[in-house]
């Protein structure tokens, strides 16, 4: 009997959460909290790539973060991205959400408070966060 190593069986996880799904110009950048920084730092290149004209930063204290930040997820987030050159003006914070679902709610309530025309989104998440962000997102 032929044994999968921990890294063929990372790689099939690692390829079902990958949607694989082409970026499109989009209304706005919507990016969901986390620990890890470099998601901030995604969406501001997709920023200066053209991709959206906004960037909404998305995240409370989730269930790491409340132990590791100061600040809510997406305060850390936007100045991240306002210290690589987002203009301040481009960036909406959303810093109550605790988890995916949250972020979705209180993103949209946002942008209804503030009469935004978003009809499309690039939404950023860590790569094996994706298919749940996705599927969050949709329902």
């Amino acid at each position: 009997m032929k044994t999968t190593s921990t890294d063929e069986l990372a790689k099939i996880l690692w390829n079902y959460n990958n949607l694989k799904q082409e970026l499109v110009i989009s209304d706005a950048i919507l990016v969901l909290g986390s620990n890890d920084i470099r998601i901030a730092r995604y969406g501001a290149e997709l920023f200066f790539q053209k991709y959206a004209p906004i960037i909404i930063f998305s995240g409370g204290f989730g269930a790491l973060t409340k132990y590791l930040f100061d600040k809510p997820e997406a305060e850390i987030f936007a100045a991240e991205a306002i210290k690589l050159g987002v203009p301040e003006d481009r960036i909406f914070i959303e810093n109550q959400s605790t988890n995916t679902g949250d972020n979705i709610i209180k993103s949209k309530k946002l942008i209804r408070d503030n009469n935004m025309a978003i009809s499309s989104f690039i939404v950023v998440q860590k790569p094996y966060m994706l298919r749940q962000a996705y599927a969050t997102f949709m329902k």
